[in-house]
């Protein structure tokens, strides 16, 4: 599912770059996915915005949900509150 996704946000922002390939992280106890890319978007003033996207995912028995933070690539890190967002992250079984 994340490589799907990951081609997916390739195939529409040509300029895609990899940050961080897929790799397993845990959500709230679960086996989750995580990866990071950049890109940049057209707004439509016409300025461009330069991105850092990072996606979650989190499978479950009838879901596979997806968690996706963007922030500005050179304006601001938004780092520390992602990471608390996702700490925070509690599923229903």
């Amino acid at each position: 599912m994340m490589n799907e996704i990951i081609n997916g946000t390739i195939k529409y922002f040509a300029n895609s770059k990899l940050i961080s390939s897929p790799k397993s992280v845990s959500i709230d106890n679960i086996n989750s996915y995580y990866c990071s890319l950049s890109y940049s978007m057209p707004l439509k003033n016409g300025t461009v915005m330069y991105v850092r996207d990072r996606i979650y995912g989190i499978p479950t028995k009838r879901y596979f949900y997806i968690v996706n933070m963007i922030d500005g690539v050179n304006l601001e890190d938004c780092s520390k509150l992602y990471n608390k967002i996702i700490k925070s992250i509690k599923i229903k079984r």
